[in-house]
This record gives structure tokens, sequence and C-alpha cells, in this order.
């Protein structure tokens, strides 16, 4: 009889001990989760960040320029300001926003041949480039640990404990085909007359 009250006095510390302790785990894996997330994302952030800087330098050299620069300028100032945007969809729009202007840069380039601005643009353009391959790699990281994330606060019984510590869905980086088209043929009237 004894033996018996002993098992149960065991069983009745134990399993309440248990949930004590896998509540303890899943919540310290969710912060992992969602600290791993912040971090890939500041990676980016940071790369976004020199796109600015480089896209200020440039605007800089043509604020005062012809009508073709002029329209340059504009695509640039939209482009750039989308990168301090606080939503993830809008910097991976203002991204490929500021990818899409290598080509222009590439024709302004080629109108000053000889001159200071050329090589000022074809450094620019190689920071960017550069900048846009190190957010190719942070992006990767990024998408993944968002997906981790989001497959962890969506599954059972992880859920329970997220929703209660107030976990949310995180946005990946990236834009949809269709977006992308859009945004590959926009132009600046087109987006002041929204």
């Amino acid at each position: 009889m004894t033996t018996l009250i002993v098992v149960l006095l065991l069983i009745a510390i134990l399993i309440p001990v248990s949930v004590i302790i896998y509540l303890w785990l899943s919540y310290n894996k969710l912060v992992r989760h969602e600290q791993y997330v912040k971090t890939a994302w500041s990676n980016i952030d940071n790369q976004l960040d020199a796109k600015y800087r480089i896209l200020t330098n440039v605007v800089q050299m043509f604020e005062l320029g012809s009508d073709r620069e002029k329209d340059f300028v504009e695509s640039a100032l939209l482009a750039r300001k989308g990168l301090t945007s606080k939503s993830v969809k809008e910097k991976a729009v203002a991204n490929e926003n500021v990818n899409s202007l290598l080509p222009q840069m590439s024709m302004l380039m080629e109108a000053y041949p000889n001159s200071n601005v050329a090589h000022s643009l074809k450094d620019a353009m190689a920071s960017i480039k550069q900048a846009e391959e190190k957010i190719t790699y942070a992006r990767t990281g990024y998408n993944g640990g968002v997906e981790n994330y989001n497959i962890l606060i969506r599954s059972f019984p992880t859920n329970l404990i997220a929703s209660k510590f107030g976990h949310t869905p995180k946005e990946s980086f990236s834009i949809t085909e269709e977006e992308r088209k859009v945004y590959n043929h926009l132009s600046v009237n087109d987006v002041r007359s929204k």
C-alpha cells in the first residue's frame, strides 16, 4: 500500500514538473527562433541602408542636371524612400526598384564617359551590386528563419504557447512574380498618379 502511495506521489509531482519543463523549453525555443529572424533581418537592413546611402550620393551628383537626369533622380528618390519603410514587403519592392536603376545608371555613365561622374557611377553601381549579393545571401537565411519560426508557432502544441505570449507570423522578404512585373514597368508618373 505504501508503495502505491509513493508511486502516486511521484506521478503527481512528475507530471506538473514535466509540463513546466516542456513549457519553459518551448518558450525558449520560440524566443531563440524569433531572435534568429531579427538578426537575419538586421543583416538585410544593413545592406538596404548601404544602398540608401549610395543612392543619396548618386542623386546629389545629378540633382541639377538635364531632364533625362531629373527622371533618373526622381526614380532614385522613389526607390530610396521605400528603403526606409517599416514593412518587409515595401522594403523588398524598394530593393527591386533600386536594382532596376542599374541600367539607367549605365546609360548616364555612357553619357559622361571621360568624367569623374562616370567613375563615381561605376563605383556606385559596383557597390549596389555588392550590396545586392549580400542581400541575396542574407535573404536566404532570413526567409529560412521566417519559415522555421512560422512553422514553429503554428505547430501543436507550441502554437498554444506562441499565441499566449504574442508570437505572430513573420513576413518573408520577397515579392510575387506579378508584383515584380508591375514594378519593373512602373514609371515615376505612374507612382505620382496613385
